[in-house]
């Protein structure tokens, strides 16, 4: 049975049980669905699209031609800021990059960052002060990669500035999808996504977060994702579904799985939440739409 809210105060605190182990950690995702991989709607009919074929990330812009061994991340991210068209990147293979420095931010509109299906593409912040990508731009989609290692103080994914229309999935974040229960990689992470954007257009921002696992982020306050603004949709895409396809599960962190505060005009649903050891959701606003979701 779906779990119900009960408003006994101006604060809600859904707070989950003690960590499941043996045989019971290892079989309490059943149902869930496992991200699949590049599979969101790419904004840009016609992109430019450069191949990331290096792992390593030198701080010097290489040029990103047809040619092997001549594209970072980072270069490619450097291309999509300067070029003012549609822009979508892609990787060559498998990748494992570990940044050097924190990543310039995903500033350029109309710009996709997608693993292919069947990929694995690591992007490690390497405990560095800053984000693993900090998203700045509007029409942006971040999909299925997986994102960790953010400093103190910093989110694997941060949506910022006046960035709208904006979609983060099919991602594992926090983690390198190893079993559930073995985390280690985010240790210092203020948590796995923080969401601050406001179209300044209409005051609220318009972000949609859904099938991705956000897992094992142990900083401080360590949550699985922060709203500080409104107009974000977890659980759900952009054309409204709510299944399956589009369910997040979030575990294994320091903090709550998702904290609204005082923010109004956000959707939770259609999330399977466990074993955070703040809680599941901390709200004080009512004005959210908290619905179908998953909390054990």
């Amino acid at each position: 049975m779906l779990p119900r809210f009960f408003l006994f105060s101006s604060v809600i605190f859904l707070l989950i049980g003690c960590r499941p182990t043996g045989v019971e950690a290892q079989t309490r995702d059943t149902g869930a669905t496992r991200p699949q991989l590049g599979s969101a709607t790419v904004t840009s009919s016609s992109p430019l699209m450069p191949m990331v074929d290096r792992g390593d990330d030198p701080i010097d812009i290489l040029p990103c031609t047809a040619a092997a061994n001549d594209c970072t991340l980072r270069s490619a991210i450097a291309l999509a800021t300067n070029s003012g068209e549609p822009f979508t990147i892609y990787f060559a293979d498998n990748l494992m990059i570990t940044l050097s420095a924190p990543l310039p931010p995903l500033s350029a509109n109309n710009l996709t960052v997608q693993a292919q299906p069947g990929q694995e593409v690591h992007i490690n912040a390497n405990g560095l002060g800053g984000n693993v990508l900090y998203i700045t731009g509007s029409n942006v989609v971040v999909d299925g990669l997986r994102l960790y290692g953010a400093g103190a103080g910093f989110s694997n994914v941060w949506v910022g500035g006046a960035a709208t229309n904006v979609v983060i999935a099919n991602n594992v974040i926090g983690d390198d999808d190893a079993p559930a229960g073995n985390c280690g990689l985010s240790e210092l992470s203020y948590g796995g996504i923080y969401v601050d954007a406001v179209d300044v257009a209409n005051g609220r921002s318009w972000v949609w977060i859904y099938n991705n696992i956000i897992e094992c982020h142990h900083g401080q306050p360590g949550d699985g994702i922060t709203i500080a603004t409104s107009g974000v949709y977890v659980g759900e895409n952009k054309q409204g579904s709510a299944n399956n396809s589009q369910r997040n599960v979030i575990r294994e962190n320091a903090g709550y799985a998702v904290r609204l505060g005082e923010h109004p005009g956000n959707t939770i649903r259609n999330t399977l939440i466990h074993d955070n050891r703040g809680g599941a959701i901390f709200i004080t606003n009512f004005n959210n739409n908290l619905l179908d979701n998953d909390i054990r």
